[in-house]
């Protein structure tokens, strides 16, 4: 199939157009758009890079932080040493580690395995404040700090978004060939695709345009750029440092569009496995999220056509990267500021539709895979759930309906501020549960029961972080 005989590509004026109004709208301070289709490549950005006397307009060859979007980088490199027979996805990991991981369970930090780590289901808490380490051992160092990390569930039993899962991947990446991650995302993917703006030192980037992050003040709705641009090197795998251009980022789009073919013609990757890694590997329950999730992408729709994306947000920057394989499609949008991921959505959405006809692609899943799906009794939701990060006590009101109280943990206090709202059930076990102090939040609240069955529910999952019962 071709773009030129099935497909009309979007004019760049309407997608400029088109651009700015969002952007408007939810008040972005600027944007950059990507779309490839069918090898042609297309671009256009809207806005500034930052706030202020200082800021400057947004490029095509701005650089912004490509957050969790890395991670699907970290992924293909996994599956690069699959390829070369260093690395069985379902053995433990510690085979390849060293020093091995610890974790508070050690029963799971001697199990758990690549491929759980990949699809987020390796069950240990994963958003700890990535430790100031810098130099060849940050990830090491870091590693070694995992050893009292919560276990949220048992591995493989449900999905939950763990970065620090990504950062082991990383350091199992560093194990196997005997260099840094960093270097060896220069060295496998950066320089074989040809890569002139993706960098992961500050020192690298920072003589190019950059964007620079926005966050809302608590309790305000302005928007502020941030103190620091980006995280420490221990963040690195699982995309605190990685700092792209939506060219650039097309072309690893391309790579995975092509099955594993680079620029030159030679496979960077195996076609069998770039196509695993957008094969199911567990359910979603987070209604922003995919149905499913493969590894180190999101499954958005299965087929009819298959839709995979990676994305996610940090340091008031938000990135999206969405491919449509069978229609040679990739589509990638890169915002400043938090409410960014309303413009992408939108966005994508809305240019998917014009090029492939399905509608609301990026549109809240809910009780559409296993888990989320089915009923839940409300004085089964009744109880406190809670990990590192939040808490959250769920309640019956004298009228038989559900009512909920928000707490942050200690590292979110500032960004996510408590507050009490009703649940209003949306399908199957989830239900709409919004601060009406943070917008831009999950609204989202889904109640799972580890292992299925009936009951009482065992976990709740806001955000993609599923959280166990107290």
């Amino acid at each position: 199939m071709t773009a030129e005989a099935d497909v009309a590509v979007p004019a760049t004026g309407s997608l400029t157009g088109r651009l700015d109004e969002l952007c408007a709208l939810h008040g972005v301070p600027g944007a950059a758009l990507g779309l490839l289709v069918d090898g042609a490549v297309t671009t256009t950005t809207s806005g500034v890079t930052k706030l202020g006397v200082d800021g400057v307009p947004v490029t095509t060859d701005t650089l912004f932080l490509a957050g969790p979007v890395a991670t699907t980088w970290t992924a293909t490199m996994v599956m690069q040493l699959v390829d070369m027979g260093r690395l069985e996805l379902d053995v433990p990991v510690n085979a390849y580690l060293m020093p091995e991981l610890r974790l508070a369970d050690e029963a799971v930090a001697d199990s758990v395995t690549a491929r759980q780590l990949l699809s987020h289901t390796g069950g240990f808490y994963g958003d700890a404040e990535p430790p100031p380490f810098s130099g060849r051992d940050a990830l090491e160092r870091t590693v070694a700090g995992f050893d009292e990390l919560q276990q949220m569930h048992r591995p493989g039993s449900m999905h939950s978004y763990c970065p620090a899962g990504y950062v082991v991947l990383g350091r199992l990446i560093e194990c196997l060939t005997g260099t840094t991650w960093a270097q060896a995302l220069g060295d496998r993917l950066i320089e074989p695709l040809g890569l002139r703006r993706t960098f992961t030192q500050p020192e690298q980037a920072m003589v190019h345009r950059l964007a620079v992050g926005h966050l809302r003040r608590p309790g305000r709705t302005d928007l502020v750029p941030v103190d620091e641009w980006l995280l420490p090197q221990s963040a690195g795998p699982a995309g605190g440092t990685m700092a792209t251009s939506v060219a650039d980022l097309l072309a690893f789009a391309q790579l995975h569009l092509r099955d594993g073919r680079g620029p030159d013609g030679r496979y960077l990757l195996s076609p069998a496995s770039a196509r695993v890694m957008r094969e199911p590997q567990t359910a979603v329950a987070d209604p922003d999220s995919g149905a499913t999730w493969g590894l180190g992408w999101e499954i958005i729709r299965s087929a009819g056509p298959l839709v995979m994306r990676s994305r996610g947000a940090v340091n008031g920057q938000e990135s999206q990267l969405v491919l449509v394989p069978d229609l040679q499609i990739a589509l990638c949008v890169l915002t400043v500021g938090d409410p960014g991921y309303d413009v992408a959505t939108t966005m994508i959405s809305e240019v998917i539709e014009q090029l492939t006809g399905v509608a609301d692609t990026l549109a809240p899943r809910i009780g559409a895979a296993q888990f989320g799906a089915g009923t839940i009794e409300p004085a089964d939701a009744v109880g406190t759930f809670g990990g590192a990060d939040m808490e959250i006590t769920v309640e019956l009101t004298s009228d038989g309906r559900l009512h909920g109280t928000y707490r942050p943990g200690f590292s979110k206090r500032a960004s996510s501020p408590p507050f009490q709202a009703p649940l209003t059930p949306a399908g199957g076990t989830t239900f709409r549960f919004a601060s009406p102090r943070e917008p831009h939040g999950s609204p989202w609240l889904t109640f799972l029961r580890e292992g299925g069955g009936e009951g009482p529910a065992t976990h709740v999952v806001r955000g993609g972080r599923a959280v166990p019962r107290r």
